[in-house]
């Protein structure tokens, strides 16, 4: 990839533009109804800790149960990831020239890798009690408990109570750094998506 200018505040700004771009659009995508149920890359599954229960309420008829508890659990991380762009961007900030320099010259997710690398523990921490009021908002508890009270019900069962909000702060923090992937990688590769002059004039 060419880098023009020669400024190394120019090579900063282009890649701040560029995930800048790229969190918007992610953030946008994974909000949008459907945006992490629909999604395949990063539909969020049943917790793994609780398969055995899923397993066990399919058996016993509750097959649209489940269904509709993994839905709810995906339409919390839609919900919550209208609010990532702006925690993203906050984090884009904080780049230097020197990140932004080797970013330039890196793989074609070198700035996700970067960004996900440096922000990932911060970006738990302001998106967890989004994610906890998205839970709310869709009634996720209500889903889950009626399912683990059903299981915890059955002979012989071992009672599960996975952390939901851990659970899809992180799932849902993964699944947006996808989405961001993807957006660097077409921004670097397809002139179609370099929706400013900057990125027109740099990537190409």
């Amino acid at each position: 990839m060419k880098r023009s200018g020669g400024c190394a505040r120019y090579g900063l700004k282009i890649v701040k533009e560029a995930l800048i771009v790229g969190v918007t659009n992610s953030s946008s995508d994974a909000s949008q109804q459907g945006g992490f149920n629909t999604n395949s890359l990063i539909r969020i599954p049943f917790p793994k800790d609780a398969e055995k229960m899923k397993t066990t309420l399919v058996k016993v008829g509750m097959q649209s149960q489940v269904t509709q508890f993994e839905k709810t659990l995906n339409e919390a991380a839609e919900d919550a990831s209208q609010f990532a762009k702006e925690i993203f961007i906050d984090a884009v900030k904080k780049m230097t020239i020197k990140d932004a320099i080797s970013i330039l010259k890196g793989k074609d997710n070198a700035a996700t890798t970067y960004l996900k690398e440096q922000t990932s523990n911060e970006l738990y921490v302001r998106f967890k009690p989004i994610v906890k009021q998205s839970i709310a908002k869709v009634n996720l508890t209500k889903h889950w408990n009626m399912l683990a009270n059903r299981y915890n019900a059955l002979p012989l069962s071992k009672k599960v109570n996975p952390d939901l909000e851990d659970y899809i702060t992180n799932q849902a923090i993964n699944g947006l750094f996808v989405l961001i992937a993807n957006e660097e990688k077409e921004i670097r590769n397809n002139p179609k998506a370099r929706v400013s002059e900057i990125l027109q004039k740099v990537f190409k």
